[in-house]
């Protein structure tokens, strides 16, 4: 008989290094919880919960064949909506938690946000001009970033990698 074994606050944050942030998210029908967790700090940040379609249309603008046919309209559609997603969903953490000099995010979403490519979205805004999407700011260049289920399954998975099974050979 399996049973889940959940992680506590106290828990989850002996995993952390000084430089690692758990954003946990949680998202009701008008309203986001994020969950900010470093190795000494929780914090809970609310906010309006982010419209599906806005992160639809982002994957959209992704799409070859809106590359191909309005290279110049997806991409200013592109920088638009992961500048406004990354405004709504990590500035207040990462402003927050920035005397910790953050290199690891370790991203929990929640429903639509499973869909959402975190590492995509930018953190500044480029000048106007050719659209060049190898110049841009996105999160991927400032952290490493991990996703997971959920916490305890994010750690459970991270304590048990390379023990029970490092002496098996092929």
């Amino acid at each position: 008989n399996y049973e889940p074994k959940f992680l506590n606050i106290d828990e989850i944050q002996s995993k952390l290094n000084d430089n690692e942030l758990v954003l946990e998210y949680f998202v009701s029908d008008s309203t986001t919880y994020l969950f900010g967790i470093t190795n000494k700090q929780l914090e809970v940040f609310k906010f309006k919960s982010i419209e599906a379609e806005l992160i639809e249309e982002f994957l959209q603008s992704m799409q070859p064949e809106n590359f191909n046919s309005y290279p110049q309209k997806s991409y200013k559609q592109f920088i638009d909506q992961s500048y406004a997603i990354r405004q709504l969903l990590v500035d207040k953490s990462l402003t927050f938690f920035q005397q910790h000099k953050i290199e690891k995010l370790y991203i929990i979403p929640d429903k639509s946000l499973n869909y959402l490519p975190f590492e995509l979205l930018i953190r500044s805004k480029p000048a106007e001009g050719r659209a060049d999407y190898q110049d841009l700011d996105y999160l991927l260049k400032n952290f490493d970033i991990s996703y997971g289920y959920s916490s305890s399954i994010l750690f459970r998975t991270s304590e048990n990698k390379g023990s029970e099974y490092s002496d098996n050979k092929l």
